[in-house]
């Protein structure tokens, strides 16, 4: 190796620091939970505001308010990733919880069910509380 070539390296480093952030991927992946950062907002405003900030995914809990013909084609024309869904209706859902013996029914019905959602939603992760 040239010593030239050598003493180069440190501005080529330093040239690639100084890039305006747009035209340089992080590495990694972020994704947000829209429901709580966007209130007030349908998911498709809220989708929207995830790809204007130039994040890459979106989370949300309620898919059954959602429509997976809508949802899924808005999700690719904006190039983000559903990264995941809520699988159960919430943290301790009646009749559905996962600590339960007796509720062991119910919770893998809906289990069942928001895997099939995930489907729906192109989304292979989802969240279990």
């Amino acid at each position: 190796m040239l010593r030239r070539s050598l003493l180069t390296w440190p501005a080529l480093a330093a040239a690639q620091a100084f890039q305006p952030a747009s035209s340089r991927s992080p590495g990694y992946k972020l994704s947000v939970r829209v429901e709580a950062l966007f209130r007030g907002m349908t998911l498709q405003q809220q989708m929207e505001k995830v790809a204007e900030a130039r994040f890459h995914g979106f989370e949300f809990g309620n898919w059954r308010a959602a429509d997976p013909g809508v949802i899924t084609p808005l999700k690719n024309k904006l190039g983000l990733e559903c990264a995941c869904i809520v699988g159960n209706r919430g943290v301790n859902p009646k009749g559905m919880t996962i600590a339960d013996p007796r509720d062991r029914e119910g919770f893998l019905g809906e289990i069942k069910a928001s895997a099939e959602a995930a489907l729906r939603f192109e989304t292979k992760r989802m969240v279990v509380l």
